[in-house]
């Protein structure tokens, strides 16, 4: 009898639970690339060795970070147009990859989703400074949303000129991208580096390779460009 009214209750138990948490499919922009670049004030370590620490909000005036965040409208999906929308833009400045996220999640009527982005860029400046590279792979590493299959690339310049370059045969970057390490791999050309194996790669010795990319601008294209290397969470050269 005991264990009738276990069965039951689990049964009720079981359909009387709801989605606590839903989002409508139009409400989320699911996030496809992902830009770091280095903000105005990384090199100020002074201003945030004197942030107080009884002042928790101290830190988050230094903005460290320029993060953009981009994804396709899908608002603009229909059943007379499937073709990819072109990317949406969200950027932020902070002092943290949360402290971006939440003011990025400010400027926007949509919630992020990051479990189904395809592209990590990182830029060259940002790989000058140790310290914040570690900082932020710990940070990724302890997202339990994040896609851990996303391609990581160094780029040669700016986040902005990647994410605002008018691409001719895809309309997002992610995409677009994605097809270059695609190919690449099947030519052997460049070893492509996913996320995961990233992580593994700097957690056995803050050392590891990643593919870079370049705009070229006498041919107005986007590029690979070589193999970026990083010793102790450092990018010390690029081979051809």
């Amino acid at each position: 009898m005991k264990k009738i009214l276990a069965i039951i209750l689990c049964l009720i138990v079981l359909t009387c639970c709801g989605c606590w948490d839903k989002v409508e499919i139009d409400r989320n922009a699911f996030v496809s690339s992902i830009g770091i670049d280095a903000g105005k004030d990384i090199k100020n370590k002074k201003e945030e060795q004197q942030a107080k620490p009884d002042e928790p909000f101290a830190e988050r005036e230094l903005e460290k970070l320029d993060v953009t965040y981009a994804f396709p409208d899908i608002s603009k999906y229909s059943a007379q147009n499937t073709q990819i929308p072109s990317d949406k833009q969200v950027k932020a400045k902070g002092y943290s990859l949360e402290d971006a996220m939440t003011k990025a999640a400010a400027k926007t009527s949509r919630v992020l989703d990051l479990g189904h982005a395809q592209l990590l860029i990182l830029s060259q400046d940002l790989l000058q400074y140790e310290e914040t590279l570690s900082q932020i792979m710990d940070y990724l590493a302890r997202n339990p949303r994040l896609n851990r299959n996303m391609y990581v690339m160094v780029c040669e310049g700016t986040i902005d000129e990647f994410f605002n370059f008018k691409l001719g045969m895809e309309n997002t970057l992610g995409a677009y991208i994605t097809g270059l390490m695609e190919n690449s791999k099947r030519n052997a050309s460049i070893i492509p580096v996913k996320l995961s194996e990233f992580f593994i790669l700097l957690s056995q010795n803050g050392n590891a390779i990643v593919p870079a990319i370049k705009i070229d601008k006498e041919m107005n294209e986007m590029v690979i460009d070589g193999i970026a290397i990083i010793k102790q969470y450092k990018m010390v050269g690029l081979l051809s």
